[in-house]
């Protein structure tokens, strides 16, 4: 069962056809999905769940340097607005960073 969500970034460009943020299962329903639009929905039925997640809505700046080129490093503007979590020590260990300090949104970045 899945104990932490947190410290992610979701970021939707205007007018696109807009799909549901989340399918969150098991849910109460009979079909045992709740249809979530944004973290906050998410944190509403589980309080401490993206309690520090960022939702951009709207969002028409790149995020990235240059993802023509597969180069999908966040840019200098987007990062400076997004402030990630810290590595768990085991989890920096295991990847082999430094003890300098490393902060990721979402998922841990492969090596």
């Amino acid at each position: 069962m899945l104990k932490e969500e947190d410290h992610n970034v979701f970021v939707w460009k205007s007018n696109v056809n807009k799909h549901p943020l989340m399918l969150w299962s098991p849910f109460g329903n009979e079909n045992c999905q709740a249809v979530l639009n944004s973290p906050e929905e998410l944190n509403k039925l589980h309080p401490d769940f993206s309690i520090n997640t960022k939702y951009f809505e709207n969002y028409e700046s790149s995020i990235f340097v240059d993802a023509e080129n597969n180069n999908f490093r966040l840019t200098k503007e987007f990062s400076e607005i997004t402030k990630g979590a810290p590595i768990p020590e085991k989890i920096r260990k295991a990847m082999g960073l430094s003890e300098n300090e490393y902060r990721f949104f979402g998922a841990f970045p492969v090596n």
